[in-house]
């Protein structure tokens, strides 16, 4: 069998093992997956390797769209009975009806990859995975049917093909009713998972047993019109499609910023995809979860409440009017650039001292929301236009107002919130756990989470999970950014007192 083409983008890899005296239950939530293993199903020490797939060349049969993410598996050993998969969809399920439209399909592991539909496989009204018993597996996904005869049948397109049935594929299957069984002829060799062939077999002369993928990924082709491709998502037995928003921010110059809010459908290896894409960036606020209003909807953001000349602050959108299609998400699904907004953001130095929070209206889909774009102002071009002394001097008035008094929760999360990007770009990680312990703020068990290198985040994703606990913590007890000030203050520099002053300001303008 041939390896992944390179028409495949990994979005990531993760290698399970498997002893077979006990059940197991292994979820990679972070990208959508899970496995249940039970009892006697494996031979001790069976190695379970996965690699998650952002894109690829994949088609499904007629009248079909794919709503499953993509997935990779080799297992080292064969199975002594059946494994239970579960993948996550995007599609809004919200009767009995609707469950039946998905199904789940299998393609042999090679180019053109040419899915088929897969007797067997279950998924639940409200909830976000299908799942599905099986024995032997090849390539895997899920799609959602679409119904009331307006298929892509009549469509001239050369590449258009109609449903194989499952034996005809590359391997022979013998499927039960319940879809846990399936027989292969030969086995198969080891695809390219970017983890050597050691990894996940007994032996360099042992063949894989078994490959999987798993798609929900781009340039899926099927057996339509442009115009039926851009109706299928939303149309027919009310299967909808639910997309992820994430807005993010990457710093050009100093003082000037490139906001971007991107589209994908709400599949957690696209997410993932997207985050990784954009390493560097630092993202605003949390993930947008929504449906489009129609079929071949539009979401469309809009600038409310500009800021002024005076304020300092430029916001200058890159195109207009600032669109999103939904059939070039559904298009494009392995490149989010075709489905992103540009903003250009820029902070006149000694000019723009207050933070910016612009917000941003999404209409035309469901629920409306509106976002903010959040920048603070480099913190140095702000001690340029304050003389030390007086800074020093605010601060030490500041201290005496707020030792007096309480906090509000609400006010100092929202400063928290606006702050984000400066406390990250000015305060060292390890420092300020072991000071967040110190104070209570977090405990043990989670400085240990925030500290371990090998946990699969990066420091600065880290540092934002650290924040997120802080500011939990200051919604429930505004006294906890108090703490937090203080802690900043602790460490005694020209910097950091200014970061000090800043949020201590911030929030008494809130007020």
């Amino acid at each position: 069998m041939d390896s992944l083409d390179s028409s495949v983008i990994i979005a990531g890899q993760k290698l399970f093992i498997l002893q077979g005296d006990r059940s197991d239950s292994l979820q990679w939530e972070k990208y959508g997956f899970r496995l249940e293993c039970h009892q006697g199903a494996v031979s001790k020490d069976t190695e379970v390797a996965v690699t998650a797939l952002a894109g690829g060349n994949f088609k499904v049969p007629k009248g079909t769209v794919l709503v499953s993410a993509v997935y990779a598996i080799s297992v080292s050993k064969a199975l002594l009975k059946p494994l239970v998969i579960e993948l996550q969809h995007c599609v809004d399920l919200r009767n009995t009806s609707q469950t039946g439209c998905l199904k789940f399909v299998r393609a042999p592991l090679k180019h053109p990859y040419q899915f088929s539909i897969v007797e067997g496989g279950s998924f639940r009204v409200g909830k976000r995975y299908g799942s599905i018993k099986r024995e032997q597996f090849c390539c895997m996904g899920i799609i959602a049917e679409m119904s009331n005869g307006d298929t892509p049948s009549d469509s001239e397109s050369e590449e258009g093909y109609e449903t194989p049935p499952e034996e005809s594929t590359e391997e022979t299957h013998n499927d039960s009713g319940n879809g846990a069984g399936e027989t292969s002829e030969r086995t198969t060799s080891p695809i390219n998972t970017g983890l050597s062939q050691e990894s996940v077999t007994d032996d360099s002369n042992q063949k894989v047993q078994e490959v999987v993928l798993f798609s929900g990924a781009s340039n899926v082709s099927n057996e339509s019109t442009e115009d039926e491709v851009k109706q299928k998502p939303n149309e027919d037995k009310g299967v909808t499609l639910l997309y992820t928003g994430m807005m993010y921010h990457e710093e050009k110059k100093v003082n000037q910023w490139m906001t971007t809010f991107s589209v994908v459908r709400d599949l957690e290896v696209l997410q993932q995809y997207l985050e990784n894409k954009h390493s560097k960036a630092e993202q605003d606020g949390p993930f947008v979860i929504f449906k489009y209003n129609q079929p071949d909807g539009i979401l469309q953001l809009c600038l409310q409440d500009t800021p002024s000349l005076e304020s300092g602050w430029t916001v200058h959108p890159d195109q207009s009017p600032m669109q999103i299609r939904q059939y070039v998400v559904d298009k494009f699904t392995d490149n989010p650039m075709c489905s992103s907004i540009h903003i250009s953001v820029y902070a006149k130095p000694g000019i723009a001292k207050d933070p910016l929070h612009c917000p941003i209206e999404l209409t035309g889909i469901d629920p409306s929301i509106i976002i903010y774009i959040n920048r603070i102002p480099t913190l140095l071009s702000m001690i340029e236009s304050t003389s030390s002394s007086s800074s020093t001097a605010s601060i030490s008035q500041t201290r005496r107002e707020t030792e007096e008094g309480t906090f509000r929760s609400d006010i100092a999360h929202r400063v928290m919130t606006e702050c984000t990007g400066m406390i990250k770009e000015l305060l060292d990680l390890n420092t300020l756990v072991d000071k967040l312990l110190e104070k209570r703020i977090i405990n043990g068990r989670q400085k240990n989470q925030i500290t371990d290198q090998h946990c699969g985040l990066t420091a600065d994703q880290r540092m934002d999970k650290l924040l997120s606990l802080v500011k939990a913590s200051i919604q429930v007890n505004g006294q906890v950014f108090h703490l937090f000030v203080e802690i900043i203050k602790q460490e005694d520099t020209i910097i950091t007192d200014s970061l000090a002053q800043t949020l201590l300001d911030n929030y008494r303008r809130l007020l």
